[in-house]
């Protein structure tokens, strides 16, 4: 049996999730001892021109595709939820699921739910779905930034990350300024429970040496948000070369002003150093291009 379900899209937002690409994969979940869990399926997702998530259901009875089917929309409608509250959206894609193994006790919902939110929010974090800002804001429920008068630092930078930045075209992106930022990396229904983080940015290029993103956390940190953020910045690496061009140097404070006392099953993490770095490179005023003198391109 085959249901189809369509999930409409909230189109008013500062920043869209994009999927790049088809992707699939088998899941099955069996837990031992507390109450029964158990799910298996394979799970596919296509990108779509349409403004809506269209959801297919294969099983063989409709008892089981109501279970399944009940769990996918409790995960979508979380994520959809809190995405949209802080200003983000999806681009329209396809989902659909086929159910391998199902056990009439311990299938239940939840065993959907878990595993269908699990898999997204992990292609989410590993861009699998593309961020991009569809209109610019300074301010909004994720992030609010704002650029200072201060001067860029001519002391030198203490780090404690550094990311190169390769030399490869003619041209070249820099930041314009100094920046500084309030933003939410971990979501909670309590505002003082939320992951709240302090930012400042500054362009430090350099015409003659290698360029960086250099990284200082000014107040301890936890391991996996330190990797996190790092990898946020990886992302906007990728970003500019895609665009055919370098990225000049950065330097990245980050502080963290509450911690994320993370309970509930329905909150996520979020990712804001991306969006902000990507907003302050969506608008003109914001950057400059360098034409690089010395660049001479090597023919094969």
């Amino acid at each position: 049996m085959i249901k189809h379900l369509q999930i409409k899209l909230k189109q008013q937002n500062f920043g869209f999730l994009r999927l790049r690409a088809a992707h699939e994969e088998f899941y099955k979940k069996m837990m031992l001892g507390g109450p029964p869990l158990f799910s298996e399926f394979a799970i596919s997702l296509k990108p779509n021109a349409l403004d809506k998530i269209n959801i297919v259901i294969e099983a063989e009875e409709a008892t089981q595709i109501n279970t399944i089917a009940k769990g996918v929309a409790n995960a979508l409608d979380a994520i959809i939820a809190t995405i949209n509250y802080y200003g983000i959206g999806f681009v329209g894609f396809d989902l659909q699921i086929s159910c391998g193994r199902f056990h009439p006790i311990d299938s239940r919902p939840i065993g959907y739910e878990l595993p269908v939110k699990e898999i997204i929010l992990r292609l989410i974090e590993t861009n699998k779905f593309e961020k991009s800002i569809i209109r610019y804001a300074t301010k909004n429920k994720l992030f609010e930034i704002f650029k200072t008068k201060k001067e860029k630092q001519n002391k030198y930078f203490e780090r404690d990350i550094s990311l190169k930045l390769p030399f490869q075209y003619p041209k070249s992106l820099a930041l314009n300024g100094h920046w500084k930022a309030k933003a939410v990396y971990g979501d909670s229904h309590d505002d003082h429970k939320k992951g709240i983080l302090i930012i400042e940015i500054e362009d430090n290029s350099k015409d003659y040496k290698t360029n960086e993103i250099a990284i200082k956390f000014e107040t301890p940190i936890k391991p996996a948000l330190g990797n996190a953020l790092i990898n946020e910045c990886k992302v906007l690496i990728d970003f500019v070369y895609l665009q055919k061009m370098n990225l000049r140097g950065i330097n990245i404070s980050i502080s963290v002003q509450n911690e994320w006392d993370k309970h509930s099953i329905r909150q996520m993490k979020l990712e804001p150093l991306a969006w902000i770095m990507k907003t302050i490179l969506f608008h003109p005023d914001h950057f400059k291009i360098n034409e690089e003198k010395h660049f001479k391109k090597i023919e094969s």
